[in-house]
């Protein structure tokens, strides 16, 4: 039986992921650095801001302070989120809704910041929808290591067995194939979808009988 859903966040939630690549090509476009779309979304997609721009940096012989410019990308995605730029996915405030309803319990566990989490569900008024909210802070080890969906399982009192994840990235997916759990998919340009349950295009086509 299904207890739990666990939810990653970007491009699960809010279509966020364009954003955040345009957050990237503003930022570092005074720097020379130029981000192919393709390689946006089957490299970057999943993996913190950190890491992208470290990556970046080296490739490009960059002696900048990591950290600096992480910030910087960090002002301007959130000038992006206050201006309400990013749709919520379609379908999403329904179903939901309706997981609610059944008794089901709720998590995100992405590797997004806490703060950008917390700052998009209180301006999209889906906080009530989450008994708990992790992010990057939260864990030691990011996806695809499984540690962020353990850890979300266990706060909401659930087996592995018993929880359905949603990803829409390829190392989410893994995360979540070594956490044990069933996985269903939200299509998205480029992803790889092995070891998914199910793939949708939005929450209109989620298979609620997976749930009963």
């Amino acid at each position: 039986m299904v207890k739990a859903l666990i939810f990653d966040f970007d491009g699960v939630i809010v279509d966020s992921e364009p954003a955040h690549y345009s957050s990237f090509l503003k930022t570092l476009k005074p720097l020379g650095i130029n981000i192919n779309e393709k390689r946006w979304y089957t490299e970057f997609v999943g993996t913190g801001s950190y890491s992208i721009m470290e990556t970046l940096f080296q490739e490009n012989g960059i002696k900048e302070n990591v950290e600096d410019w992480v910030q910087k990308r960090k002002k301007v995605y959130w000038e992006l989120i206050d201006n309400n730029e990013l749709n919520e996915k379609n379908g999403i405030r329904t179903f939901l809704s309706e997981i609610r309803k059944m008794g089901k319990k709720t998590a995100i566990a992405s590797g997004a910041h806490i703060d950008s989490i917390n700052r998009i569900l209180r301006i999209k008024k889906l906080e009530s929808y989450f008994d708990f909210v992790l992010g990057r802070e939260n864990v030691k080890n990011g996806k695809p290591h499984p540690e962020v969906f353990l850890k979300a399982a266990e706060m909401l009192g659930a087996k592995n067995t018993e929880c359905i994840v949603i990803e829409d990235s390829k190392k989410g997916i893994e995360a979540a194939k070594s956490a044990g759990m069933k996985i269903v998919c939200l299509n998205s340009p480029f992803a790889e979808f092995r070891n998914c349950f199910k793939i949708i295009n939005d929450y209109t086509e989620f298979p609620m009988g997976i749930l009963e």
